[in-house]
């Protein structure tokens, strides 16, 4: 027989009338305090407190209580119990310790947490990054998903050093490469790094506007997305500078959704790149990524399983080098010019006509615009991207021994990808933490293949 305990209606209750426990076990820190009033602002207040009528006060959700205090409301909704001081002391207790000894399965936290990221970032759920990018690395080292591609020795987890070495304003030699730790958004950060030369390529990937809390002692703070395109208009004109004249200039950024609609800013951000700077807008290409399938009916859309990178260029004539990054396809069309013995069709290839006449099988095809997924690595920041990216770029839109800039070099992905490559590497970090993660990144993956990795590798 199941008993229920006295009244389970609750009661929209002054918040004034009731006392906090003086006895509570429990203690909020204020990381705790911070998610909790997230969590009453984003959703409100969707379970009860319980309080003790004899006294007012509150047995279990005493941090609610404080949290929507701090917030200015007036009422919440209580249960109210009537108990005597032994039975509410040891309610207390049990609902505390009931709590503890809940347990998260990480991998099906991790597929929630992915699938609501949209518009419900780790921080407004109580996850710091650095929690998520821990727990992440655990769900792929037991279920084997992580690790790196190409052939390539795949890097070890490198986490931020709270007392880095490197220091604002320094450049390091990483072998033929380079980085700085600097603002990219400072033409004389620029200079510094480049001098005379000119970038074949510029592939980065920016902080998205106000989605996430990058290393905090850099200085940097998350950009609003209606302030987005003036913060980056310095940056974009820093890259015109020293792009050379058949250079590219590669931006992966995706808007996020709030409130039931999305944000515009990069949609703003393309169209300021070719109405107020002049840059041709070349294509987007499609990055898939690969996905939870989620709960469109909680989420009101599905999920997101790819993400943009823009082409800008100065000038219509381009480095391109699209045999740089043919592959195998069952579906070829075998009298294209990328077989020679089957050259009947190339004329009419070149009118428009390629497929009249074609047979298909398997044999070295072009890729589209639609990217894929590429194996992502476990390298200790929270925006990395894939080495494959900007390796299909750097072989695409340039040549052996070009160089590859990045504005925001995070931890080290494009400098990995330039190597893989045989090109030149040149990034900007504004973290100290992060060009530490850099150097000992590129350190590990040089001495791995037996190179020497330079003077200030760590």
């Amino acid at each position: 027989m199941h008993r229920i305990a006295q009244d389970l209606q609750p009661l929209a209750t002054p918040i004034e009338g009731l006392r906090l426990d003086p006895r509570n076990a429990r203690r909020h820190p204020e990381v705790n305090m911070a998610a909790i009033q997230a969590s009453l602002e984003r959703f409100g207040q969707r379970k009860p407190a319980v309080a003790n009528r004899r006294t007012g006060i509150v047995l279990a959700g005493n941090g609610l209580v404080t949290a929507a205090r701090a917030l200015g409301w007036d009422q919440v909704a209580v249960v109210w119990t009537d108990d005597d001081e032994t039975t509410a002391t040891a309610y207390g207790i049990a609902d505390n310790r009931t709590a503890d000894l809940s347990m998260f399965d990480d991998a099906v936290l991790a597929d929630l947490l992915r699938e609501v990221e949209d518009e419900y970032p780790p921080a407004d759920l109580g996850f710091t990054l650095d929690e998520v990018e821990a727990l992440v690395r655990r769900v792929e080292a037991e279920t084997g998903t992580g690790g790196g591609g190409g052939g390539q020795p795949a890097p070890e987890p490198v986490e931020p050093s709270p007392a880095p070495v490197s220091r604002p304003g320094e450049v390091y030699q990483l072998g033929p490469h380079r980085v700085i730790c600097g603002d990219s958004r400072d033409f004389t950060t620029w200079a510094a790094l480049l001098g005379d030369e000119r970038a074949a390529l510029i592939f980065t990937s920016p902080p998205y506007a106000a989605r996430r809390d990058y290393d905090e002692t850099s200085g940097f703070q998350p950009i609003k997305a209606d302030e987005y395109v003036d913060w980056w208009e310095p940056l974009q004109a820093c890259a015109a500078h020293y792009l050379a004249a058949d250079g590219s200039f590669m931006v992966n950024i995706k808007e996020h959704a709030e409130h039931g609609t999305r944000h515009l800013y990069t949609r703003d951000l393309v169209l300021a790149h070719v109405r107020r700077w002049g840059w041709l807008f070349v294509e987007e290409f499609c990055w898939e990524r690969n996905g939870i399938p989620g709960s469109p009916q909680i989420m009101r859309r599905f999920k997101n399983q790819w993400e943009p990178v823009f082409h800008f260029a100065r000038a219509a004539d381009f480095k391109f080098r699209p045999e740089s990054v043919t592959h195998i396809s069952a579906n070829a069309v075998l009298a294209s010019p990328l077989n020679p013995k089957l050259k009947d069709l190339t004329e009419a290839g070149r009118s428009g006509d390629l497929l009249t006449g074609a047979s298909f099988g398997e044999g070295q095809a072009y890729p589209g615009n639609r990217l894929p997924p590429f194996v992502s690595e476990n390298v200790g920041h929270t925006a990395a991207f894939p080495v494959g990216l900007p390796e299909f770029f750097a072989r695409a839109f340039t040549d052996r021994g070009d160089l590859v800039v990045d504005p925001f070099m995070g931890s080290g992905s494009t400098l990995i990808a330039a190597a893989r490559t045989e090109r030149r590497c040149y990034g900007l970090e504004i973290s100290p933490g992060y060009v530490d993660v850099i150097r000992r990144r590129w350190g590990d993956y040089c001495r791995a293949l037996g190179g020497e990795p330079g003077p200030d590798a760590l």
